[in-house]
């Protein structure tokens, strides 16, 4: 489902803009895009000078979530670093 753009501005606010940057100097910030959405979190491409990112960020109201995505953001390091196929 597409991210309507008043909601995209929504969640991509300045702070936001500025942390990405700190953490990815090269981020193409006035390119990125919305990848989709779901009952929690939104997924926006963003392109950089060392490949795409995809950047997920909780929708608004979705506070219930945020357990669900610090506990991906220590799950997704260990899934990388074993040899699975993704397709």
């Amino acid at each position: 489902m597409p991210l309507p753009t008043s909601d995209t501005a929504a969640l991509l606010t300045p702070s936001v803009r500025a942390r990405l940057v700190e953490a990815l100097p090269g981020a193409r910030i006035r390119a990125i895009r919305p990848l989709g959405q779901g009952w929690g979190a939104a997924a926006f491409r963003v392109p950089s000078e060392d490949g795409t990112w995809v950047l997920r960020l909780p929708r608004p109201r979705s506070y219930w979530a945020m357990p669900d995505l610090e506990r991906e953001v220590r799950l997704l390091p260990l899934i990388e670093a074993r040899p699975l196929a993704i397709a």
